[in-house]
């Protein structure tokens, strides 16, 4: 009964200390930028649309990621030309230059 208790302290324990690491942080806004020009490669190729749009809500919902760190991605896609806002709140427009060079992102050193 008690080391059930245990078990779910250290995990949340180690799951805080894991989010608040900046090397795993970044990683993971790599991975989620990543993720990202993935999920909208998949659009662009689903609908066959001149224009890829995506949605910030509707990523963070799929990836289980908060609006915040979406946002923070999308914001450091827009700084590598891969995507630009839109005049509507939460709606990001896809280059197409993120399909056609998914080799612009530098490698992800994660650690073992």
């Amino acid at each position: 009964m008690q080391f059930d208790r245990i078990r779910k302290v250290v995990s949340y324990v180690v799951f805080i200390a894991r989010r608040w690491s900046p090397v795993d942080g970044k990683a993971r806004e790599e991975e989620l930028m990543r993720a990202v020009l993935e999920f909208g490669r998949m659009r662009s190729q689903l609908y066959k649309t001149g224009v890829t749009v995506v949605d910030a809500t509707e990523i963070a919902f799929r990836f289980r990621e908060t609006m915040r760190s979406v946002t923070g991605a999308l914001t450091l896609l827009e700084q590598r030309s891969f995507v630009e806002p839109t005049e509507l709140p939460r709606l990001w427009k896809l280059m197409a230059l993120a399909f056609n060079n998914p080799a612009g992102f530098p490698p992800i050193h994660l650690k073992a």
